[in-house]
């Protein structure tokens, strides 16, 4: 029986694919299959996912469904996963060789925890190392809800090996939201018990133009996923309600703050929105002006270049 599965959804992800799915097949002693999700790929993703389980058929399944976007293709791997731990691996991310071994022991040590964690490195589209900031402190593991809350504490979750029980119980990705789907989905995991963290590096998770391309990336689409989270955890009364509000304010300044930075390729429009948003957001006044600085600036910037084209 196999101890776990990997969804890998794929989109589009043929110059890719086959060395995200060699990277599995390398994991170090642990029995894992592969689901690989084919969503209605145009460039010839779907006939490399059939090669490649046609090389490894007691390992590799592949799916095609019509293109419906990530979270539908990760909950249509999730449906066929058979294993008690499922990782949601992206086609054009790489798992390191001891990743999965080293998840897995962190959950077998503990029955409470429903997630084990580790670290990330970047890689570009050639497969050459980026250079990163390395970490002032360790990776927090426990109750991890506020922190969730707070911030991106995960970079991909193709970094955590989850308890596919657990998965059950919280649900899977949200189809509906345009944005922060990830995030949202790793606040209700948070809810369902303690995630365990180990400060080794787990995975390459790939940068490139089709990755950092942010078409969706306003400010209301941002506050869809905020809203929708932050409104199941004040129903649950998990925290108390000045933590929350707390917890809330600066999750908008940081995510107004990283819009901000991607708004040379916003249009004006969104800008406007976002600023909006920035004002009504009940930030305390050292993060509110922090934040409209930094807004403010992307407007100016992309101001100026509407009126240089």
């Amino acid at each position: 029986m196999h101890e776990i599965t990997v969804v890998i959804p794929a989109y589009n992800a043929a110059p890719y694919l086959q060395e995200t799915v060699a990277s599995v097949l390398a994991s170090e002693s642990v029995e894992a299959n592969i689901v690989i999700v084919d969503d209605g790929s145009t460039d010839g993703t779907a006939a490399l996912a059939h090669q490649l389980m046609g090389e490894r058929p007691e390992t590799i399944q592949v799916i095609e469904q019509k293109n419906a976007g990530v979270a539908v293709a990760r909950n249509t791997g999730f449906a066929h996963a058979s294993a008690p731990a499922v990782c949601f691996l992206d086609a054009d991310d790489r798992l390191r060789p001891d990743a999965l071994v080293t998840l897995k022991s962190l959950l077998d040590k503990d029955v409470e925890c429903i997630a084990a964690y580790g670290d990330v490195a970047y890689i570009d589209q050639n497969s050459k190392s980026l250079p990163f900031r390395s970490r002032k402190a360790p990776l927090p593991n426990g109750n991890l809800l506020a922190s969730i809350l707070e911030g991106n504490l995960i970079d991909t979750p193709g970094a955590v090996l989850f308890r596919a029980a657990a998965v059950e119980r919280a649900g899977v990705f949200k189809a509906g939201l345009r944005r922060s789907q990830d995030w949202e989905f790793y606040v209700r995991m948070a809810q369902q018990g303690t995630f365990a963290a180990c400060d080794r590096i787990v995975i390459d998770y790939r940068l490139h133009p089709k990755s950092l391309s942010h078409e969706s990336s306003t400010a209301e689409t941002f506050d869809e996923a905020l809203t929708l989270a932050f409104s199941n955890v004040r129903k649950a009364r998990l925290l108390p309600d000045n933590v929350l509000a707390r917890l809330e304010a600066r999750r908008r300044a940081s995510t107004l703050r990283l819009i901000a930075i991607r708004s040379h390729s916003l249009p004006a429009k969104n800008l406007t929105a976002m600023l909006r948003l920035c004002v009504s957001s009940s930030l305390d006044a050292r993060v509110l002006q922090t934040t409209l600085r930094t807004t403010l600036s992307a407007v100016k910037t992309s101001l100026l270049a509407k009126m240089r084209s």
